[in-house]
């Protein structure tokens, strides 16, 4: 008790700075416009989301697997970059499960590159980056969930030039995604300077 009475400015003021940060991470998300329009690209890139047990996209990462589909359909790009590594309790890469995913509905193999190594945001758009300069690719539309393009758009600034983005729909759950990303771009801040 002693210990939290002499310490208790040190705790306020340590809970008011976190507070502040999560207050102005939701107001700049907010502040966002959520419809993206794409820009014609030389390849579309859809961040990994969680997949299910039985290898298959979650809602929110098959939202984003449909959006990329009409933009390749509408001619937008001629290649897809699906990213997401493989999870702690995952057979297989995220990549791989949107990979079949995109092929199930249509999308020809030889248009889908694969970045199967990612572990964060920070991490798609690092390794991403890579494989399109080994590629040519230069120009890229992010596809992400409304809650996430802030983030999104950010990291993606960080490793391309010419970046535009189209908003997936989000189903469900996105006011606990919401809640969540402020602490997601504290960890992005740290990534940036010392990964």
């Amino acid at each position: 008790m002693a210990y939290l009475k002499k310490n208790l400015k040190k705790i306020f003021l340590i809970a008011f700075a976190a507070g502040l940060v999560c207050y102005v991470s939701l107001v700049l998300m907010v502040a966002i416009p959520r419809n993206h329009e794409a820009r014609y690209s030389d390849a579309i890139l859809v961040l990994g989301h969680s997949i299910s047990d039985y290898n298959q996209p979650s809602l929110w990462l098959q939202a984003r697997l449909e959006t990329a589909i009409a933009l390749y359909n509408q001619g937008m790009a001629q290649a897809i970059i699906v990213s997401g590594g493989r999870g702690p309790t995952d057979d297989v890469s995220v990549a791989s499960v949107m990979g079949d995913w995109l092929t199930t509905n249509g999308i020809p193999t030889f248009s889908i590159i694969f970045e199967d190594s990612s572990g964060s945001t920070y991490e798609n758009f690092l390794y991403s980056q890579l494989i399109a300069e080994q590629l040519g690719i230069s120009s890229i539309i992010v596809v992400t969930n409304d809650f996430h393009m802030f983030r999104a758009l950010r990291t993606a600034s960080i490793f391309f030039d010419d970046v535009s983005a189209q908003t997936a729909e989000t189903q469900g759950g996105r006011i606990f995604a919401i809640m969540r990303e402020p602490f997601s771009l504290v960890k992005l801040v740290f990534d940036y300077f010392f990964y």
